[in-house]
């Protein structure tokens, strides 16, 4: 009997748990969700402050002179971004047309938002590649006849390219490399009289 009456108790108990559980996800999902909406909001204010012009979109112009404002360098702290070059902002939030709508400002404030992550940098090493590889094959294309082998590389694609200043820069680059090379010590010195009459 007192065995029956101890599962019922536990079972009471972990059923109890789980609700509570299940009402704090609930009730963080709910923070989270008024979080956003604030934080909206106030990228919203500091997007009217930047429109001077009140045409629901920021120009470069606009954009330009609040750049030095200590008031812009503060809304960018309360909104926890982390921009050190402001002009290079407005051309990362745009999507090409030259001025950023509020729903640009909205999202590009939620991407920038606090310190890069692991994911975000991951993605964007991903998309250079994708980038790297779509413009290392046009550049091997414009130039088929000059690259033998199946494999493409980039050494045989500059190589034979007509982008002069990167074979410069990789020619001084390989120069540098080859300096250092030859004034690192070597890692097996020789012993100097001294140190084989100690070890003889």
């Amino acid at each position: 009997m007192g065995f029956a009456v101890l599962n019922v108790v536990s079972a009471v108990f972990v059923q109890q748990a789980l609700k509570t559980a299940s009402s704090d996800d609930d009730l963080a999902f709910r923070q989270k969700e008024r979080d956003i909406a604030q934080y909206n909001r106030k990228v919203k204010k500091l997007f009217c402050s930047i429109d001077g012009s009140g045409d629901g979109a920021i120009t470069l112009d606009e954009f330009t002179k609040l750049v030095q404002s200590p008031k812009l360098k503060f809304w960018m702290s309360q909104l926890e971004l982390e921009y050190h070059d402001l002009l290079s902002l407005f051309a990362f939030l745009d999507n090409g047309d030259g001025q950023i709508t509020l729903m640009e400002f909205i999202e590009g404030a939620q991407r920038l938002r606090g310190s890069a992550k692991a994911l975000d940098i991951w993605r964007m090493e991903t998309k250079i590649e994708v980038l790297f590889e779509e413009v290392l094959q046009i550049l091997a294309n414009s130039i088929p006849q000059e690259i033998e082998g199946p494999e493409i590389n980039v050494a045989s694609v500059f190589e034979k390219s007509s982008f002069k200043h990167i074979r410069a820069t990789t020619a001084r680059l390989e120069t540098v490399e080859d300096d250092e090379r030859q004034m690192m010590p070597p890692m097996m010195p020789t012993l100097t009289a001294a140190s084989r009459a100690t070890v003889g």
